[in-house]
């Protein structure tokens, strides 16, 4: 798992934080690298971190692309779950920025 991730989960509260800013499904600690929705995200090499409130979009890092890997939007709800992560499509140029992005969100609240 990407050091940015492992590190963001070991933050007491972090994951409770990022799920009161949003109506989205963000993955639990007890949820991360498990199946979702009968699909095997990190046997696609991908990991899911947070599911969109109406299935349009999930959120996804890559397990090959080292500590602070980008974050990715794709729409596997349409495709098989290989031909989505082959379209993913950049959301964060790493998880420590979508991190921030979402404390920032947070903030102007």
């Amino acid at each position: 798992m990407p050091e940015a991730v492992v590190e963001w989960y070991a933050v007491d509260g972090a994951v409770e934080f990022q799920a009161s800013r949003t109506d989205d499904h963000v993955m639990g600690l007890d949820e991360l690298g498990l199946p979702y929705c009968d699909d095997d995200y990190v046997a696609a090499g991908v990991l899911l971190i947070s599911n969109e409130n109406q299935d349009c979009y999930t959120l996804v890092v890559p397990l090959d692309a080292g500590p602070n890997p980008p974050v990715q939007l794709m729409d596997p709800f349409d495709l098989e779950l290989r031909e989505a992560v082959a379209r993913r499509e950049p959301f964060a140029d790493s998880f420590s920025d979508y991190v921030q992005a979402c404390v920032r969100d947070a903030a102007g609240r």
